[in-house]
C-alpha cells in the first residue's frame, strides 16, 4: 500500500467518507443535550456515587452509557429515544433502590452481603477464595490503608462494593506480616 492510499484510509477513519460539518454540530447539540439530560435525572433521584456502586449499580451506568451515547452521533436515532430510556433507566433504579431499602431479601438478591475475610487476626482463606481476590491482593489493600500485620485487625470485611472494611484492635496481637509478601 502507497502512502497516498494509507492517507486516504486515514482520512476515512477520521472523517468519514463524506464530511459534514452541519452534522458535526449538530453532534455538540446532541451531546450537550444528552449530557444536560442525563445530569438532571442523576440529581433529581439522587443515584450514588461511583465509589459506592454495587455490581447491579454498574450495569445501569453501562446502560446509560449506551443510552446516552447512541443519540448523540448517530443521526437516525432521534433524541427522544434515548431521553425515554434514560428516564426508564433511572425510575428502575429509583425503584429498585426503594425495594431493597425496605426489603432485606431483595436486597440480599441483589447486592450480596459482606464477606468476613479477617477474624481475630487470622486470615479466612475460604472467604478470600470465594471472592476471587489473593492473599497478595489483600496484603496489597492492607498496606495502602497502613496495615502492616493482620495481628492488627480484629475484623476485615469485603463489602458489597468490593471496599475494604476493617476493624483495628487497639492493641495490635501477633499476626501474619503484610510486608512479607513484597518481592
Amino acid at each position: 500500500m502507497d502512502w497516498t492510499t494509507y492517507s486516504a484510509d486515514l482520512y476515512t477513519m477520521f472523517f468519514g467518507k463524506q464530511l459534514n460539518l452541519f452534522f458535526l454540530g449538530e453532534v455538540v447539540i446532541r451531546t450537550a443535550i444528552m449530557y444536560g439530560y442525563t445530569l438532571l435525572n442523576i440529581r433529581l433521584f439522587r443515584t450514588r456515587s461511583i465509589a459506592q456502586l454495587t455490581s447491579f449499580e454498574l450495569i445501569i451506568v453501562i446502560a446509560l452509557g449506551s443510552a446516552i451515547g447512541d443519540p448523540m452521533f448517530y443521526p437516525e436515532i432521534p433524541l427522544i429515544n434515548g431521553m425515554v430510556t434514560i428516564t426508564t433507566i433511572v425510575l428502575l433504579t429509583k425503584l429498585i433502590s426503594i425495594l431493597t431499602e425496605r426489603s432485606s431479601i431483595f436486597q440480599l438478591l441483589l447486592e450480596g452481603e459482606p464477606v468476613l475475610i479477617i477474624e481475630q487476626g487470622e486470615l479466612i482463606k475460604a472467604n478470600l477464595r470465594s471472592k476471587d481476590i489473593s492473599e497478595e491482593e489483600l496484603f496489597a489493600r492492607l498496606r495502602l490503608r497502613g496495615i502492616k500485620n493482620i495481628g492488627q485487625i480484629e475484623y476485615a470485611f469485603i463489602e458489597t462494593s468490593g471496599q475494604l472494611s476493617i476493624i483495628e484492635y487497639e492493641t495490635p496481637k501477633p499476626g501474619m506480616s503484610t510486608l512479607n509478601h513484597i518481592d
